[in-house]
């Protein structure tokens, strides 16, 4: 069947989070077509983002910046920048992402949440830092209040300039953009006037500091993803792995697959992602899911077994599949939702974790 395509991994991330008052650009469109059937209901996807521009890209890495969607950003970015960012996060060098003195903050939680609920991905550090950088003022660009008197200042087929002013001091910021293998456009940097083309993803000396902004973390994209229950997080992969919403498949498995899943991805990422999230997502475009997962059955009840369990504590259950049964191996986390850890053929014990991959 054929799709429609806006940077491959971002054209299907799931939206979880309606634009508040404050929202720039709204990212708008019907429903998703051929929904499927049962009790979850398809989020909005990125579908409908504007990426076939750099003014319209530019908006678009505004509007998650507004709304707090910061997953979104980090996947528009381009991936000569995130590759330049997966170096920063292995030296723990976060001075072109953030303010000096929010550094130490950003290095504190990265250490909190070693043994968390996700792994310490690009993608999970820059949310990370972007939510530090939020509650205590310290963006290096404070894209979070939005931007006005956007134009373009020059385009080929290689690069593009943007121009545009911070809403929140009047500030000139400038864009630099790249396209993709599909034509679409990517964010490679954001600076301000004194800043340094040579920094990614951000650069520039803020003449005023940011402010300090509450941060609701329970109006974030994973709150439309149902997982309270292991019957709901298996409905809800199945949904998703139907809707080819590979991303939003990963970022619903628990750490330790987080982890085992990067030793099956190409090492050195694909042509437009370096997010293994989205390295996921253009791997299975091609290969396809593991599974066929249309004709799952799911007991009315839930396993008895989750009582007592604590976060990490691994649950392991069989649903039917068609002719097939499959072993389904999920977890609980620190906010009490599931997550999941293992899928495989019934009595596979030699099938990766957490499922096979190309």
């Amino acid at each position: 069947m054929e799709r429609r395509r806006t940077g491959r991994a971002i054209g299907r991330l799931a939206v979880c989070v309606l634009a508040a008052a404050t929202l720039a650009v709204a990212c708008g469109g019907d429903s998703v077509e051929d929904e499927p059937e049962g009790t979850f209901t398809l989020p909005r996807t990125y579908d409908q983002l504007d990426l076939g521009s750099p003014v319209a890209a530019v908006a678009e890495f505004s509007s998650a910046y507004v709304r707090r969607d910061f997953v979104t950003a980090m996947l528009l970015l381009h991936p000569a920048t995130q590759a330049t960012m997966v170096t920063d996060v292995l030296n723990a060098d976060f001075s072109s992402w953030v303010m000096p003195e929010v550094e130490p903050a950003v290095l504190a939680r990265i250490e909190l949440e070693r043994d968390g609920d996700h792994a310490l991905d690009v993608l999970r550090v820059f949310e990370i830092a972007m939510e530090e950088a939020t509650v205590n003022g310290g963006f290096r660009v404070d894209l979070a209040g939005g931007i006005d008197d956007v134009s373009q200042r020059s385009a080929d087929r290689f690069t593009a300039v943007v121009d545009a002013a911070l809403t929140t001091s009047g500030e000139p910021v400038v864009f630099e953009l790249a396209p993709i293998s599909d034509g679409t456009w990517r964010i490679r940097q954001v600076r301000l006037e004194d800043g340094s083309a040579a920094d990614l993803p951000f650069a520039g000396e803020p003449l005023l500091a940011s402010p300090e902004r509450l941060l609701d973390i329970a109006t974030t994209w994973r709150a439309g993803l149902p997982n309270g229950t292991p019957n709901e997080l298996v409905q809800t992969i199945v949904h998703l792995v139907r809707s080819r919403d590979y991303v939003s498949v990963y970022l619903l498995l628990d750490a330790p697959a987080q982890r085992e899943l990067v030793s099956l991805l190409p090492t050195t990422g694909t042509a437009d992602n370096h997010v293994p999230a989205a390295v996921l997502d253009d791997v299975l475009d091609t290969a396809g899911f593991a599974f066929d997962l249309s004709l799952v059955e799911l007991d009315t009840t839930e396993p008895s077994e989750t009582r007592g369990l604590g976060p990490g504590d691994p649950l392991t259950f069989s649903v039917a599949d068609g002719d097939m049964g499959l072993d389904v191996t999920v977890t609980i986390d620190t906010e009490g939702g599931w997550r999941l850890h293992r899928l495989a053929v019934l009595g596979d014990l030699a099938s990766p974790v957490p499922f096979p991959v190309g």
